[in-house]
């Protein structure tokens, strides 16, 4: 428990560094690393069950891509993003189909082609969207609070996975998805919704009307729930994919708390929910 209070302080510490700090360089280094170690966590998942994949490949793509959609959102607009986007994902597909089949030998291919693009799919198009919730959304963007509404998807995310956490110790008795993640209760479930809504309006009716404007508290609360079952949904997603590997964790480079999927699961799922949410029904 001390080296998981001691992790979260200085992830958070960390967090509202670069946020506080709007310090761009901070930004590409947070997202890189963010994207990197998740994916290659992942690809260990695929590589304990015997998987020969591109990783290196896919590394060096999740870098171009991240590094790009900010420079790109910074420099170009967002159709040059999307643009670039598109480009690294349609390279990515066909060097990894074309290395797959110069170097297939008695194994399939589509192990290698489906393992390494799920991986890239799963970890670095989903984390995309946190970068696009800070550079992506154009009145966002010319206001400069980017950093502030990643704080609120990143405070409504983890407050729902502690508030499940919590409640569930103290009142679970009722088992959630047993075959997948044997822990979770209805009751921690519950839990984790109604901090999530609560921390949801809460923080939409303190910053609506300076850094938070496109999201108001009423807003916030339907928004909150969306957020906490989404949040549940991508934490069941990473458990399910940990039991087929067999494995507890998904790594062992954050103390207490494990690895890098194990922090950013529920928030490959809440990233494209609040970006899409922002891009196309807030006003």
């Amino acid at each position: 428990m001390k080296g998981r209070v001691i992790s979260t302080l200085i992830l958070w510490g960390a967090v509202f560094g670069v946020i506080l700090s709007n310090w761009l360089p901070g930004y590409y280094l947070l997202f890189n690393f963010i994207s990197v170690v998740g994916l290659l966590e992942y690809y260990h998942f695929l590589r304990k069950e015997g998987a020969r994949l591109a990783y290196g490949s896919a590394v060096l793509a999740t870098v171009f891509m991240i590094s790009g959609v900010i420079y790109f959102h910074q420099n170009h607009g967002e159709v040059a993003a999307w643009a670039w986007t598109g480009g690294v994902f349609t390279g990515l597909c066909l060097w990894v189909l074309c290395a797959a089949i110069w170097c297939a030998k008695d194994r399939s291919p589509l192990e290698t082609v489906g393992g390494t693009l799920s991986g890239f799919i799963y970890v670095t198009w989903l984390s995309h969207f946190m970068v696009l919730v800070v550079f992506g959304i154009p009145q966002i963007a010319q206001a400069g609070t980017g950093g502030m509404y990643l704080l609120y998807l990143l405070l409504v995310t983890k407050l729902c996975d502690t508030g499940a956490l919590l409640t569930g110790m103290a009142l679970g008795k009722h088992k959630f998805f047993p075959r997948v993640s044997p822990k979770k209760t209805w009751e921690g479930l519950a839990g984790g919704v109604v901090v999530s809504v609560l921390a949801s309006f809460l923080f939409a009716k303190y910053f609506h009307g300076t850094s938070l404007a496109l999201i108001t508290p009423t807003a916030a609360i339907g928004l909150g729930l969306v957020l906490a079952f989404a949040s549940v949904i991508g934490d069941l997603a990473e458990s399910f994919l940990k039991r087929g590997a067999h494995i507890k964790d998904s790594g062992n480079i954050i103390p207490g708390i494990g690895g890098m999927l194990d922090l950013i699961d529920s928030l490959l799922f809440t990233g494209p929910v609040l970006y899409f949410y922002l891009r196309f029904f807030a006003s």
